[in-house]
């Protein structure tokens, strides 16, 4: 008969072995926050932000790499949103001026140091202006070490989808204006 307790036993320590020996997973973070109508004419600014969680540092001349667009034209940063509870918002880690902007990617460069010692810090929005990101993704690299593809919506699809909604509203309503003089003629 097997005995239950010493094959728990024996479960725990293999699945706690496992966890141990496990190398810790990057836990840098890469978010799309929207994009906009660029001042370029037939180019939208994509808007994304970075951030690391409570045991990551930020060291000097690191590099975040983001690839994935259509035809980039420019880099920037944006200043940082007014801080919230449990994040720090951090303005001199990453520099604009010192921005590589190629066809498909673009590379930020690290000026300063930050720990992310008890708290997740956010940093300056990145924005990237571009014709677009051709396969719905981008894919940041931080450090050498790739992060999670980001999932990019087109704004074109995103304005073609606002004008579906309103077309097909308006016929809506034409359509249950018709019934409506239909019955009461009836």
């Amino acid at each position: 008969m097997m005995n239950f307790k010493k094959l728990s036993l024996g479960l725990t320590v293999a699945g706690l072995a496992f966890v141990a020996l496990t190398p810790k997973a990057q836990a840098f973070q890469f978010f799309y926050l929207n994009s906009s109508q660029s001042s370029t004419a037939g180019f939208f600014d994509f808007n994304f932000e970075f951030q690391a969680d409570p045991g990551d540092a930020i060291l000097t001349d690191q590099s975040l790499v983001i690839s994935g667009f259509d035809q980039v034209k420019s880099a920037s940063l944006t200043d940082p949103q007014t801080n919230e509870a449990g994040v720090i918002y951090s303005d001199s880690t990453f520099d604009p001026d010192k921005t590589a902007v190629h066809n498909t990617f673009v590379t930020f460069n690290t000026i300063g140091e930050v720990a992310a010692q008890r708290r997740a810090v956010r940093f300056q929005t990145f924005t990237v202006t571009a014709a677009g990101v051709p396969s719905g993704f981008v894919n940041p690299n931080f450090g050498g070490n790739p992060l999670a593809p980001t999932p990019v919506p087109e704004p074109l699809t995103i304005l073609g989808s606002l004008a579906a909604l309103g077309f097909g509203s308006r016929c809506q309503k034409e359509f249950a204006k018709k019934q409506s003089a239909n019955s009461e003629e009836a």
